[in-house]
């Protein structure tokens, strides 16, 4: 079998030329395409660019088979054959780099009505978990009985506290507690009455508030 004639040097440059005029329209259609543009829009826009299209029917058992043919007025021509009715306007968009997917164009399909790119569905967020049987909170600490007694530790710890006092800080304290504590002035000594837990936090505040600090 002979292989068909080689095409001439002029005939070889006419055939890339076209096919350049031809690649440089659909551009032109591809870039409509990416910017938003319907399917009718397209079709309009090729023609525009030197497109028209072609259908060759055929019938085999009942059914419909199609030639769908692209040329261009440069000479060059693409065409897609046994393509069902139903698929025609795909394949000749599909011709022209503009597949469809979802009845739009392939550059339409991920956007909205409004030529928008559709927002991604958000992950919905985890409801947090309750607990059925809540524990209760805790009861907040009541607070110390003031005439609890003082340990002897303790005891001790606050005479000490008296004991450091200077002279004319310790008579201010002695004044001070007689008048707290309704001492009479027939005691002589208030040590022995420093015996439960208020008159510890009596001594603490004092010494705090006479070296000039804020007791609670």
């Amino acid at each position: 079998m002979s292989s068909p004639p080689a095409l001439s040097t002029e005939l070889a440059l006419k055939a890339f030329e076209a096919d350049q005029v031809f690649c440089k329209a659909l551009v032109a259609v591809q870039a409509a395409a990416l910017c938003g543009a319907d399917t009718p829009s397209l079709m309009a826009i090729a023609n525009g660019e030197g497109f028209a299209w072609s259908f060759t029917g055929k019938w085999n058992d009942g059914s419909s088979l199609w030639l769908v043919k692209l040329h261009h007025v440069a000479g060059a021509e693409a065409s897609a054959a046994d393509v069902p009715t139903e698929l025609v306007c795909e394949a000749l968009l599909g011709l022209l780099g503009c597949a469809i997917a979802g009845g739009k164009p392939l550059a339409l399909a991920a956007t909205d009505e409004a030529g928008q790119p559709e927002a991604p569905e958000a992950a919905p967020e985890p409801e947090p978990e309750v607990d059925a049987n809540p524990a209760p909170p805790a009861p907040e600490p009541a607070e110390p009985d003031p005439a609890t007694p003082l340990s002897d530790e303790q005891k001790a710890v606050a005479v000490e506290m008296v004991k450091a006092m200077g002279s004319e800080q310790r008579k201010a304290f002695t004044i001070s507690f007689r008048s707290a504590f309704s001492v009479p002035r027939s005691q002589v000594s208030i040590a022995p009455l420093i015996t439960e837990i208020q008159h510890l936090h009596f001594i603490d505040r004092f010494t705090v508030e006479a070296a000039g600090g804020v007791s609670p």
